[in-house]
């Protein structure tokens, strides 16, 4: 299996107005929100990851880091890794 990684894209964003919301089964603050990043549409610039075995798998992936700042000014920092 041959793997590289590379960053296609860094971004940040700052929570868009009117997001807060409850979470209805823990009645726990939340925030729900939308966000759209422009990925580059060519390979050459965005590759797939590609394990050539008995079956030919073609897995696309992504990582997203989120800081929170808390109510007592320190960060916590939630990754989420999703492969697809």
């Amino acid at each position: 299996m041959w793997k590289e990684e590379h960053d296609v894209f860094t971004g940040t964003m700052q929570l868009p107005e009117n997001c807060e919301d409850v979470d209805l089964d823990t009645q726990l603050p939340m925030f729900r929100f939308t966000a759209t990043w422009k990925l580059p549409k060519s390979l050459k610039d965005c590759r797939q990851s590609v394990e050539n075995n008995d079956w030919i798998q073609i897995k696309h992936a992504a990582h997203y880091d989120i800081l929170l700042k808390n109510p007592d000014g320190h960060l916590s920092e939630v990754c989420i890794d999703a492969v697809q």
